[in-house]
């Protein structure tokens, strides 16, 4: 069972963490071909089928241990399942030696047995899930800005009617600032051959200088670039317009799917670490104890048998 969640925790922390480099290198998927990405989703689906068999096979390898640490001792009216070094007391008792306090074996495989099969997966369940929350939180309060892409070209128009009759000037200047050699003088043809089809436009450089733009979708276009990157007649060239564009641009609200997918992120998390604890914390707090105290071990059984009886008590009731 802990290598499975462990399994599933590290799968999750492998795709936010894809994610993340994702964002940081402004690499989208949507530029990718389909043949690429079903190759991708393939591969994904191999490594999860490869955790939960890694899983399975070191479930496997920590089991083996019991095979001859576990017994049985059979009494005259009972028997009962315990391991060699209980069986070992258990005899002394009979003979009625004094029994052997603790052995260095039972020690050192209860010591393995407890790092290997609760303490490390939880710490490790616990830090992928701390990283998944961290990330998604302050991912979730990041305004959403909308950054023009360095492939295109925006234009504002004043009214639908002049945009429909100056078509054809439109994609004339979009030719002709798509080129690779931008210069002043393009600009003011551009410029003067809208002006000429009474086209009331503003030509818009976009924002050269972010190019690892983020690859998370935005809610709106407005406000995205700056007021520097507006350019008429040649009056600015284009190094003069990668420095304006370098100025901040205007930030949105939080959009509201990011806070309901940081409020399940949370109820996901609680549950998953909840849920381990609940089955696997009580008998592996009870075995640590037997490492500092004897008397420890039988206080805390005592308070559990109490506690056990009490909300039977109280269910009854």
């Amino acid at each position: 069972m802990s290598f499975g969640v462990l399994s599933i925790a590290l799968d999750r922390l492998r795709t936010v963490y894809g994610l993340m480099r994702m964002e940081k290198t402004g690499k989208m998927a949507g530029g990718v071909a389909s043949s690429q990405i079903r190759f991708v989703k393939r591969l994904t689906v191999k490594l999860f089928q490869r955790l939960i068999l890694l899983s399975y096979v070191g479930a496997a390898l920590v089991s083996v241990p019991q095979w001859f640490v576990w017994t049985t001792i059979d009494m005259r009216t009972w028997s009962q399942c315990t391991t060699i070094w209980h069986k070992i007391r258990a005899i002394e008792y009979i003979h009625g030696g004094e029994p052997t306090e603790s052995f260095t074996g039972e020690k050192i495989y209860t010591l393995l047995h407890l790092l290997t099969v609760f303490w490390l997966p939880f710490l490790a369940i616990l830090a992928a899930y701390v990283y998944i929350v961290l990330f998604l939180f302050l991912y979730s309060l990041r305004p959403s800005t909308a950054r023009p892409s360095t492939a295109s070209f925006y234009s504002t128009t004043t009214t639908a009617a002049a945009a429909q009759s100056s078509a054809f000037s439109r994609l004339s200047c979009d030719q002709a600032l798509s080129s690779v050699h931008l210069n002043r003088s393009s600009i003011s043809k551009c410029q003067m051959s809208c002006n000429n089809e009474n086209y009331n436009s503003t030509l818009v450089v976009p924002n050269l200088c972010n190019e690892n733009s983020s690859i998370w979708p935005s809610t709106t276009l407005e406000s995205s670039v700056s007021p520097g990157c507006h350019l008429s007649g040649g009056d600015a060239t284009l190094a003069n317009a990668s420095l304006l564009c370098a100025q901040p641009s205007k930030k949105l609200k939080v959009p509201a799917w990011r806070l309901e997918m940081r409020s399940r992120i949370f109820q996901t998390t609680i549950h998953v670490i909840a849920a381990y604890l609940i089955c696997w914390l009580p008998y592996n707090v009870l075995a640590l104890a037997t490492f500092f105290s004897r008397d420890l071990q039988i206080t805390i059984s005592v308070h559990l048998e109490l506690a056990s009886k009490r909300g039977s008590l109280d269910g009854l009731a």
